[in-house]
């Protein structure tokens, strides 16, 4: 062999050998430099280098986590908090997907980092087409204040912060309306067919009426039983949309519980979006500006406006397993404490299930109408009645003389179950929030606000 034969062989070897390398490389790729989470502007950016992974989030937090690979999962690690993610890349981008062991944690940087909902796929675009589409790869620095401008000591710093710096903890910005005591929020499903949904706090799944929604060859599951206290069994299927989208919040294979007709939706809006999509990240109903603004997790929420007070709600634990709906502890007419479900979906300002009216301290009611209620297996027609309640202590905001309604259970009582207890809940309900300025939930905090007009 010729000494340029030779040289050529060697080379082609090198080649092949490079070839199989990078076809290995192809077929089970790594992350390596820069990603960003898709949207208009920088949210959560992702550096990964080896062993790390150093992010950075809408507010200017650095944290630096660690990182393995194993096999198709990606996992990252800072302190007790760990994630773990299915991954994958489409044109240059990292696709990430919550794996089965994943353990999100919302009020924190990288336990808050989407995609927090199973099933849920969120694209991180690479350096090379983030910056193809003109966008920046250094976040914007908020406007500078005056010398001197600087929030006085011991006073909370976003009360002068400037628009642009709220905006960047903004995952979405969806506008809303309330229609017959009901929030109701523009959708976008599988990229085409615009909809409409109710926001329900008081419900933990996701519905969608296949009756009103016309979908192209939907995936569906084996139908299941769902029930509702006051309504009964709804027959149910496991249904993957392609994607949801809520203004710039996109959710990709997401599940919802498909229902036909007699689901309790509404024919303006037949999808209900429960607590499982809102649970892992702080929101506001910010009925002033009729806006649902959805914060990137791990932020922080702005001062309320000049004129207006804050009140602050601990949340108690939701008693249905993982269902991270918003309830608070509160005295109710002088009486023992009484917890609540702060529920979008209620059209009555206040309802209590009150086994002893008397006890409980309604004094004045009267009857209105009766009400089927889910009662040790069966349903029973149970008395509703209008009620004045003479005190609401929600925290340091006292109410009084508020009229609204008891389910009278007082006849029941030696056939009421714990279990019946625990699905017959005291609501606090559209027609009094929507009253209010704004309200605030942070379930990951387990904290209520409620913006009202200061006294």
């Amino acid at each position: 062999m010729s000494l340029g034969r030779l040289v050529r062989w060697i080379a082609n070897v090198g080649l092949l050998s490079l070839a199989f390398v990078q076809a290995g490389e192809r077929e089970r790729p790594e992350p390596v430099g820069a990603y960003f989470l898709d949207g208009d502007r920088i949210l959560i950016r992702l550096r990964f280098d080896r062993e790390h992974c150093e992010m950075l989030g809408p507010d200017g937090q650095r944290l630096n986590a660690r990182l393995r690979i194993e096999g198709r999962e990606l996992l990252l690690s800072a302190g007790p908090i760990q994630r773990c993610f299915a991954y994958r890349f489409v044109d240059g981008d990292l696709m990430l997907t919550p794996a089965d062991r994943d353990r999100p944690d919302g009020a924190h940087l990288l336990g808050g980092m989407p995609p927090v909902v199973r099933g849920e796929e969120r694209r991180y675009v690479s350096l090379r087409n983030w910056t193809a589409k003109g966008r920046p790869a250094e976040p914007v620095s908020p406007v500078a204040r005056p010398s001197g401008a600087g929030a006085p000591e011991g006073t909370d710093p976003f009360r002068d912060e400037s628009l642009s710096a709220i905006q960047r903890r903004l995952a979405a910005d969806v506008p809303l309306r309330v229609t017959d005591e009901r929030i109701v929020l523009p959708v976008t499903i599988d990229e085409t067919v615009e909809s409409r949904a109710v926001l329900d706090t008081g419900a933990v799944s996701c519905l969608l009426d296949l009756s009103q929604v016309e979908l192209r060859k939907p995936r569906l599951g084996e139908e299941r039983k769902l029930l509702f206290p006051y309504i009964g069994a709804v027959k149910a299927r496991d249904l993957t949309l392609k994607s949801l989208a809520l203004g710039s919040h996109r959710l990709e294979g997401f599940r919802v519980a498909a229902v036909r007709r007699d689901a309790p939706l509404g024919r303006d809006a037949p999808i209900l979006l429960g607590m499982e999509l809102f649970r892992n990240q702080p929101f506001t109903l910010d009925f002033a500006r009729q806006r649902l603004l959805l914060w990137m997790p791990g932020s922080m929420l702005p001062e309320p406006a000049e004129g207006l007070a804050r009140v602050k709600l601990d949340l108690v634990a939701d008693p249905a397993p993982g269902g991270g709906r918003p309830h608070i502890r509160v005295p109710v007419n002088g009486a023992a404490e009484t917890v609540f479900l702060v529920d979008t979906g209620a059209p009555l300002s206040f309802f209590v299930r009150a086994l002893n009216p008397q006890e409980q301290g309604f004094v004045e009611s009267a009857p209105v109408s009766r009400i089927p209620a889910f009662l040790g297996g069966v349903f029973q027609d149970l008395p509703l009645r209008v009620a004045r309640y003479r005190r609401i202590e929600l925290g340091s905001w006292v109410l009084e003389n508020r009229i609204g309604f008891l389910l009278d259970m007082s006849a029941q009582q030696k056939r009421v179950y714990s279990g019946d207890l625990d699905s017959l809940l005291n609501l606090i309900g559209t027609p009094f929030l929507r009253t209010l300025p704004a309200v605030h939930f942070d379930i990951p905090n387990r904290v209520l606000y409620l913006d009202r007009a200061a006294e």
